[in-house]
């Protein structure tokens, strides 16, 4: 393990606004305590790559609030300079310029009422009835939706707030 660490010469860390602060610290723990106790990651060249605007760090008890971003690290600034950062402006996977800058409001919490009822169009309507009918509602829309949903399955994002329906949601797709 120490000699495989040894070789690698950059570690690139992607979505990092998933990563909290207290995971931060561990890796770090572990390289330093592997290779170079002195040095912060114990001597590693790290790139970390994300949008902190976008997700909150990842934790199995949904506890990620305590934990903390990355940035929030200990010592964040002694690492990472912010005269070292790139920021990337150039949006590539749209086209369409206003759904682009409404994208860009949302990143930053500022959407406009234009914007809200521009994304509810493309929604699909939530049922506010007993979990027990919700559920059946939502099964019977998946399979009655199954064919188009293997066909469009790659050209359609789904986001939900919380992990529960999307273990739910993804549950109902391998059945």
């Amino acid at each position: 393990f120490r000699d495989k660490l040894r070789n690698v010469s950059l570690f690139i860390i992607d979505e990092i606004s998933m990563v909290s602060h207290l995971l931060f610290d561990v890796v770090d723990q572990i390289l330093r305590t592997v290779l170079n106790p002195a040095k912060p990651f114990g001597g590693k060249q790290i790139v970390v790559v994300g949008d902190f605007f976008q997700l909150a760090p990842a934790s199995m008890d949904n506890e990620h609030c305590k934990q903390g971003f990355a940035f929030e690290w200990r010592i964040w600034n002694e690492v990472f300079a912010w005269h070292q950062c790139l920021e990337l402006t150039h949006t590539f996977r749209q086209t369409d310029s206003t759904f682009v800058n409404l994208l860009n409001r949302a990143r930053i919490g500022e959407l406009s009422s234009d914007d809200k009822r521009l994304l509810f169009q493309r929604t699909e309507e939530d049922v506010d009835e007993t979990k027990e009918t919700k559920e059946t509602k939502e099964t019977k829309q998946i399979k009655h939706n199954q064919h188009n949903e293997a066909i469009q399955s790659h050209f359609r994002i789904r986001l939900y707030s919380r992990r529960e329906p999307v273990l739910k949601y993804n549950r109902l797709l391998i059945k």
